[in-house]
């Protein structure tokens, strides 16, 4: 079962969506202060590490046809910002094998903000978005809005849980996004950002897996289980 395919979750009253918001903020401010806090040398490592797995993942993802009857093919990633999972080194690692990715660029204008992926290899100029993000150079991108056609979106998490939860920064750019992606959604993160603290909102969209430093890990109701099992 794909993203789309998930039945719709029940709404929170909003009692409890107020105090789920303000919990997931407090979250976030740890979870920053906390992944900003590894020494450089331990995030490149990991990056290094990171890279590994999702190269021997990829060869065993299971295909699908998007929604125009087409296949998948190629994966989504992203520019790192900060502290994040640094995908720099995946990206010239899957130029070198000749497999197609695409690098995220913001669409429209503040505030309504948009995310739609664009082909590119390492060697593609990227410039600055106006979220300060480096994006494909709009006039150098090729196949924008190719999401759709993506085998999987690899996406950074501020934190995540056992169960597939994913905090973002909490502007809701990719939960719009996965909320119609009917691809396999991964996330890339250090090990030590799991928390069991982690809660869900309806608007949330799980993660089938998460990779980290220590390798691929696939939360129980994950289209993925079957995969994991087989390992």
């Amino acid at each position: 079962m794909t993203s789309s395919d998930a039945p719709p979750p029940a709404p929170f009253p909003p009692g409890l969506q107020a105090d789920a918001k303000a919990r997931k903020q407090l979250l976030r401010q740890q979870a920053r202060l906390k992944r900003d806090a590894l020494p450089q040398d331990a995030r490149q490592a990991a990056a290094q590490a990171i890279t590994a797995h999702v190269l021997a993942l990829l060869p065993r993802l299971p295909g699908r046809i998007d929604r125009f009857g087409r296949r998948s093919r190629g994966v989504g990633l992203y520019s790192p910002l900060g502290s994040e999972v640094d995908t720099r080194p995946l990206q010239v690692a899957l130029t070198r094998r000749c497999y197609p990715f695409a690098l995220p660029r913001v669409m429209g204008g503040a505030p309504n903000y948009a995310l739609s992926f664009a082909m590119v290899d390492a060697r593609t100029p990227l410039s600055l978005s106006p979220l300060g993000i480096a994006e494909p150079d709009s006039a150098l991108a090729q196949d924008a809005g190719c999401h759709h056609r993506l085998l999987a979106l690899f996406v950074p998490c501020l934190a995540y849980s056992g169960q597939g939860g994913r905090l973002g920064y909490g502007r809701g750019y990719y939960d719009r996004l996965l909320a119609h992606f009917g691809g396999h959604i991964i996330g890339l993160a250090y090990a030590s950002q799991k928390t069991s603290e982690l809660i869900c909102e309806p608007h949330d969209v799980p993660l089938h897996g998460i990779v980290t430093e220590q390798g691929l890990e696939v939360p129980p109701q994950s289209p993925l289980r079957l995969l994991d099992e087989a390992r």
